[in-house]
């Protein structure tokens, strides 16, 4: 529940200015996608900075909670807002790798 309300209020990011850095930072992900991702990546991060849970710990946590299973031949729409199934935490995790953390 805490990554899902941290999440949700990372979604303030988008009242500031895009910087640069931010699209090198999410560079796994079409632009689409950057509103999700730069949440995903604030919440993740402050998880681990208050201590609740390593780094490792998170990045185990987001990917079960995005794990999926689908059907032969599915794709997700180019003009989807989110992430694919599976694509969150896998993308996130190598995020948070990029970033230094110990996965």
């Amino acid at each position: 529940a805490v990554y899902i309300v941290a999440h949700e209020l990372a979604h303030n990011t988008l009242v500031t200015e895009w910087k640069p850095q931010m699209s090198s930072l999410l560079h796994r992900y079409t632009s689409n996608l950057h509103s999700e991702a730069i949440a995903d990546v604030v919440a993740a991060v402050a998880i681990v900075h208050s201590g609740l849970a390593t780094a490792k710990q998170t990045c185990e946590h987001i990917s079960q909670l995005w794990c999926a299973r689908t059907p032969m031949g599915y794709t997700t729409s180019s003009s989807a807002t989110h992430p694919g199934p599976n694509m969150r935490g896998d993308w996130l995790c190598l995020t948070l790798q990029d970033l230094g953390y110990a996965i």
